[in-house]
């Protein structure tokens, strides 16, 4: 089943579109530091509880904010990977937000390591490399994963590139016309 009907499937059953963010930036005032444990750990206990809690209040999917787990290097790479699986086992959908966007043979490498190292549903990538940027993902596409192309973000300073007028219409819209037409085409 495609992601898309699996993530509408789960949001009627769960009666909600509620997306928790796990986002784990441990500040270096936080007081679990001083009591001994270290950034790894408390990331690691935090996005359980966050998992356990998702699942209890039947939370139809979770989005993992890579960066704060790549900083912490492959203590980071391994929570975040053990976190997708906790989440899938308890039923849970899974967006990896990475903003990946890059040529289409870095694009594969971003795929295989999303879609079958870490076994997410769903990655978030950035367009504005062009179709390259999810060309490559396609085999994944076509079984069960999906792809968030972000045309607008909420970064301030975006915005004098994304609504910046072209022909008629935002940048972003320019954007998104070719992706709409890529994906009608596939």
């Amino acid at each position: 089943m495609m992601f898309f009907n699996k993530l509408q499937e789960k949001i009627v059953s769960c009666k909600t579109h509620l997306c928790i963010g796990i986002d784990p930036l441990v500040p270096p005032e936080s007081p679990l530091l001083k009591n001994g444990m270290g950034v790894s750990e408390i990331v690691e206990k935090t996005v359980d509880i966050l998992i356990k809690q998702a699942g209890k209040h039947n939370i139809p999917v979770v989005k993992f904010q890579s960066a704060y787990f790549e900083a912490l290097g492959t203590d980071g790479f391994a929570i975040l990977h053990r976190a997708i699986a906790k989440a899938r086992s308890a039923h849970i959908l899974t967006i990896l937000d990475a903003k990946r966007g890059d040529i289409a043979s870095t694009m594969q490498a971003y795929g295989r390591f999303a879609f079958d190292f870490m076994n997410a549903d769903c990655l978030t990538i950035n367009p504005y490399m062009g179709i390259d940027t999810i060309e490559p993902l396609l085999p994944w596409l076509k079984e069960d994963r999906g792809v968030y192309v972000v045309w607008v973000t909420s970064n301030k300073s975006a915005e004098s590139l994304q609504f910046l007028p072209t022909g008629g219409q935002h940048f972003f819209q320019n954007v998104q016309s070719v992706f709409e037409a890529f994906a009608k085409s596939h």
